[in-house]
């Protein structure tokens, strides 16, 4: 996604625009964690329906034009592979694709196929032994989620 300025009010400008309301809240969140104040626009229209997202030109998220250039910075930065903790002292380190060290991840549910199918067959959803899935949204490369024992193992 392309950030960039475009005037739309006295004071505030869109420095994005989001489908999506989550998406429209993380990066609200972001750039409220670092003092820089937000107005999130068409927020209700897209919260009451979000059908009519895209008729509404999206979720605009507006800063004022003063904050405009750290803004998009802070948005275009990329994630950090290390985030301490504060309250612990500890450090978060992003968990990385072992084939090509990507930190584009999802993990989900390897089942909810299964589970899908057997409502379809059977009329009722068959709780499946749930398995996690990490998949690498850069290269495709899948690898189970290991329980807390198997990772220390490693």
């Amino acid at each position: 996604m392309q950030f960039q300025p475009r005037a739309t009010g006295s004071d505030l400008v869109t420095i994005a625009t989001f489908r999506d309301l989550p998406n429209a809240l993380l990066a609200q969140g972001r750039l409220s964690a670092d003092g820089i104040e937000t107005v999130l626009l068409d927020e209700n229209i897209v919260r009451m329906d979000w059908l009519v997202a895209n008729a509404v030109g999206g979720i605009k998220l507006q800063v004022h034009a003063d904050d405009a250039e750290e803004a998009i910075e802070l948005l275009e930065a990329p994630m950090p592979a290390r985030i301490p903790v504060s309250r612990t002292g500890e450090v978060y380190e992003q968990p990385v694709c072992p084939a090509c060290e990507s930190m584009n991840l999802t993990c989900g549910d390897a089942s909810k196929p299964m589970t899908f199918l057997s409502w379809l067959l059977v009329g009722i959803p068959l709780p499946l032994r749930h398995k996690l899935v990490w998949r690498c949204g850069d290269c495709g490369y899948q690898w189970p989620e290991l329980s807390e024992k198997e990772y220390l193992r490693e």
